[in-house]
């Protein structure tokens, strides 16, 4: 499966390649726009979350940390013509979606929680 192009690879914007919306397939070899890995990273911190339980404070800060974090990475890689908006939310989607699964499913919190 290829990921789509980026922005500045689409002919619309001067590119050479066709616009994909985010889920179809591509050509293989060509494009990596989907989802942002710069942004997960921005992102990343944000997933301090879970220490919701623990510390409330702590948790609002890693929270809000991250949030603006991963916005900049994103604010700046679409003004880079890297990536999509769509490519951007994105990967604060996969990022949350990954960790219900392994907070729920994996680490299994106490019930309370």
């Amino acid at each position: 499966m290829s990921i789509r192009d980026s922005p500045r690879e689409v002919i619309h914007f001067g590119g050479f390649w066709e616009y994909r919306p985010a889920l179809e397939f591509g050509t293989p070899g060509n494009g990596r726009s989907f989802p942002c890995g710069h942004c997960t990273m921005g992102f990343l911190f944000s997933t301090g979350i879970v220490f919701w339980q623990r510390s409330r404070m702590l948790a609002m800060i890693f929270l809000l940390g991250g949030l603006i974090y991963g916005g900049l990475f994103s604010i700046g890689r679409i003004l880079q013509g890297g990536h999509f908006v769509s490519d951007a939310i994105w990967s604060l989607g996969v990022l949350w979606i990954t960790l219900t699964l392994l907070y729920y499913f994996i680490f299994q919190p106490p019930r309370s929680e």
